[in-house]
């Protein structure tokens, strides 16, 4: 069965691109792999794609995600291309707010400044 949805316009497009870019360029040093429109399983015989930006972040030993979310994922980053306003949401709770513009993950190297993304 096929369902309609809205994959998104240029703004969502744009903003996948250039954080698939800024993540890969940084992937040896985070060790971490990047991967855009991951399917995933949410529960048995369901594999969505996330409804907004679709950028995976795994660890570079490649394995992959196979719950999303509440499942497994321990980190849902959700970010508005046109604000750059976005909410964390992990295993602790959330999503909550990040504050400015920069998304830090802790115990990890990650930090993301998403106005340098965009700039890059």
């Amino acid at each position: 069965m096929l369902i309609e949805r809205n994959v998104g316009e240029n703004p969502h497009s744009e903003w996948q691109t250039l954080l698939a870019i800024y993540l890969r360029r940084r992937g040896e040093q985070w060790q971490i792999a990047v991967r855009t429109e991951l399917r995933i399983r949410a529960r048995e015989n369901w594999y969505p794609i996330p409804e907004r930006v679709r950028v995976a972040v795994i660890g570079a030993s490649g394995t992959f995600p196979v719950h999303y979310a509440a499942c497994a994922a321990p980190n849902v980053w959700i970010v508005d291309p046109f604000t750059l306003e976005s909410q964390l949401a992990t295993p602790a709770g959330g999503p909550n707010q990040v504050p400015g513009k920069t998304l830090v993950l802790p115990g990890t190297p990650i930090v993301i400044p998403l106005l340098e993304v965009m700039a890059e």
